[in-house]
């Protein structure tokens, strides 16, 4: 993105206004540097500063206060808008992520559906943690396919095969217990 039309952040002006998510931000260069950094305004309320890397094409935006870099100055001014906790937030979701997948025990399941309107398992799938498949199965969904789900997952009737087309006629409520994953796991 260039400012009034100039690629060069080094030369554009020092104070601009642009809008990010129906808000307009005013991006002000502090009186005493002639370097392409700006303070950030969200209304009245100063959010941070930010500068600009001129890499011989678009900018590369930096948040000064977290040191991220983003190649869009409305990614840089929604870094700006995070919540205070959101640093602290991002340490614990990191921490515990990591012990999960230190678990020897991991078993990542993904199920793709019909749809979000009648959403019915049309792919079973589970990996461990280095990756390996341990399951992988198309199942007959009990509702047609639709459009939205086509285009995220790409399984067709076709790819399903002549003996997992799609029903839209109710099932009987399955009154045995499903089996626990940890059963499926051991092909139990």
């Amino acid at each position: 993105m260039s400012v009034e039309g100039v690629e060069d952040p080094a030369v554009w002006a020092d104070l601009f206004t642009r809008d990010v998510d129906g808000r307009a931000v005013r991006f002000v260069r502090p009186a005493d540097t002639d370097r392409p950094t700006w303070s950030v305004y969200d209304g009245e309320a100063y959010l941070g500063t930010v500068s600009a890397d001129a890499n011989g094409g678009s900018p590369l935006w930096r948040v000064q206060s977290t040191r991220e870099a983003h190649r869009e100055l409305s990614d840089t001014v929604r870094a700006l808008r995070r919540p205070t906790s959101w640093p602290r937030k991002r340490e614990e979701v990191t921490r515990w992520a990591r012990r999960l997948l230190a678990d020897d025990s991991l078993l990542a399941v993904d199920v793709e559906t019909t749809g979000l309107q009648s959403p019915y398992a049309v792919q079973i799938a589970a990996v461990d943690r280095h990756g390996t498949v341990v399951f992988n199965e198309y199942v007959q969904p009990d509702a047609a396919m639709e459009a939205a789900a086509l285009q995220v997952h790409g399984i067709t009737p076709e790819r399903l095969g002549p003996h997992l087309q799609p029903t839209t006629a109710a099932r009987p409520h399955r009154s045995t217990p499903r089996p626990e994953p940890g059963r499926v796991q051991n092909g139990l």
